[in-house]
């Protein structure tokens, strides 16, 4: 570029810290789409002058959904594509290929930092690679470091940990800090545990320490699948010290491991699956000092309420700012109630979740105690609360005052939900307990909530001046009673004025299809909601979709 080009160029354009911020922007910020929508744009910036190139590179390339791309720019006659017996088609590579080849490619890897597709539901269009591949490129690349010297975070399937489990060790570098290992399908007794214990203990830098891990993750495309803790596993756990995040809900720790990561001074997410006896042997063998020092979020899946409650009891924890509470199993019994007094001194959360799986209609309530004004009573005392979910399949039996003390309690409320898909049963929250949380609670954007809409529609002439909620935008109304949809819909556009999603709940998942109500007066029900949120749709001239089809 000649000078004088430079010149006329704002000042700013010459500093590659500001058009990496720049460049940023002209790409979606998404793992899940490829090529990233952008992309194009950001590829012609790049070859527009020679100061955008670099920048504007290390944007493009910072995220790989595999190692297609960077084996596309290896030299031309050194891989091909051919036909497979499955009319696939499969990336070959020459077993040719020289040292000098990888130049390109190594230039390019050097920008990647992430790599792999972000979830188990996430699968990104790519290239069937033949099984030579990965082997070729590690035993020819011939370089002192990694194809991938700089790449800090990887999603990884773990069937690449078995056999010689050569893929991790042609893209793991001295700077991995985060990796997600993925599983597909439902557990079996076989994982490569060995081989992922192998790999992450053995830095490349010092063999004999781990890989300086700071987030370790696996995820199940099995949301509420288990599988039995192995040795190597909690090993593996349990070497990286400098974890920052840790989230392995599918395996139960034991009673020794939860006491190994207690003491871990760095870590400040956890999400884990303990059953509630190695809670109680964990509480039993007594804190190493201070259990859990840095913790702000806790995901627990447990089989034991009142376990969980006796371990949130010890000294630690005191900056814990999000816990989620999953339920395991429908044996043993949940009183939130007991569980809520005993959470008292938690009372800095600014998010507390309980949820369960979803059961069938026959099982509502089984072994969990309902959600009453006394259940509530003792999270009051949480002032900084933005969101509070409990979703166990269990009756909600609260009332308007109730309703009251919750907005007037919380303030900062941005979700509130109180699931209940009970039929037949009358509730004592109406409309008009919606109007202390549309005045109170200025921020709340997803309500869930059974209400009895049926009676006792506030008529706003009477009201006089109501303040209304233009931040909510979701309103899960679950299996409310509803006679007049005119009037209701009415009600909640002049309370929730930008109100665009109004959900009725009762069609579940039941399997395959959608499963109806049976009750002649429940379908009443249902259609009216339907009203409603027809009536809604049209007042904004069919730019929300519709709720179902």
């Amino acid at each position: 570029m000649s000078e004088r080009i430079v010149s006329a160029m704002h000042r700013c354009l010459a500093i590659p810290y500001l058009l990496t911020i720049i460049f940023e922007n002209v790409v979606e910020d998404t793992q899940e789409k490829w090529p990233r929508p952008g992309s194009s744009t950001l590829a012609a910036l790049a070859v527009t002058c020679q100061l955008f190139n670099e920048p504007a590179l290390k944007v493009l390339w910072r995220f790989l959904p595999s190692l297609e791309p960077l084996v596309r720019c290896l030299p031309p006659h050194t891989f091909c594509f051919h036909k497979t017996p499955k009319s696939s088609e499969q990336l070959h590579i020459s077993r040719e290929i020289q040292s000098k080849d990888f130049e390109r490619a190594a230039y390019y890897g050097a920008m990647v930092r992430i790599l792999g597709d972000p979830s188990p539901r996430c699968r990104l269009p790519k290239a069937q690679f033949h099984p030579l591949v990965i082997p070729v490129l590690l035993s020819r690349g011939n370089t002192p470091r990694p194809l991938l010297p700089n790449l800090r975070h990887i999603n990884v399937g773990i069937d690449e940990f078995r056999d010689q489990a050569v893929y991790p060790q042609l893209i793991m570098g001295p700077n991995i800090r985060s990796i997600v290992i993925t599983i597909q399908g439902h557990p079996t007794d076989n994982y490569p545990w060995d081989n992922i214990r192998e790999t992450l203990c053995k830095s490349p830098t010092s063999p004999s320490a781990p890989h300086a891990i700071t987030s370790f993750k696996i995820v199940m495309a099995a949301n509420d699948a288990q599988f039995l803790p192995h040795p190597d596993l909690l090993h593996v756990i349990c070497s990286l010290q400098r974890l920052q995040v840790l989230s392995i809900p599918h395996t139960a720790l034991t009673h020794a491991s939860l006491s190994e990561l207690s003491t871990f001074s760095d870590l400040t997410e956890l999400d884990v699956m303990v059953k509630g006896d190695e809670i109680m042997q964990y509480i039993q063998m007594g804190a190493k000092g201070m259990s859990f020092p840095a913790l702000t979020r806790l995901q627990l899946r447990t089989d034991d309420l009142r376990a969980c409650g006796r371990l949130l009891e010890l000294p630690g924890f005191q900056k814990l700012d999000s816990l989620r509470i999953r339920r395991l199993t429908n044996n043993s019994v949940w009183d939130m109630d007991h569980f809520f007094d005993t959470i008292k001194v938690r009372n800095s959360l600014t998010s507390l979740e309980i949820s369960g799986p979803m059961l069938p209609w026959t099982l509502q309530g089984t072994n969990i105690s309902p959600v009453t004004a006394r259940t509530i009573e003792p999270l009051l005392s949480f002032t900084n609360l933005t969101k509070l979910f409990i979703d166990v399949d269990t009756f909600v039996q609260i009332d308007n005052e109730c309703l009251k003390r919750m907005a007037e309690a919380w303030p900062r409320l941005q979700c509130l939900c109180l699931e209940d898909r009970s039929q037949g049963i009358v509730t004592n929250a109406t409309l008009a307990g919606l109007i202390p949380l549309a005045r109170s609670c200025q921020n709340l954007e997803e309500l869930t909530l059974r209400v009895d809409a049926a009676r006792d529609i506030p008529g706003f002439a009477k009201l006089g001046a109501v303040t209304a909620c233009s931040s909510l935008r979701s309103f899960y109304v679950c299996t409310s009673p509803v006679k007049n949809p005119t009037q209701v819909a009415i009600f909640l556009q002049l309370l929730f004025p930008y109100l665009s999603e109004v959900w009725p709940g009762w069609l579940y998942d039941g399997g395959d299809d959608l499963i109806e109500p049976n009750d002649p007066l429940e379908i009443k029900y249902l259609d009216c909601w339907q009203d409603v949120v027809q009536l809604l749709r049209e007042c904004d001239h069919g730019q929300h979709k519709p709720w179902v089809q």
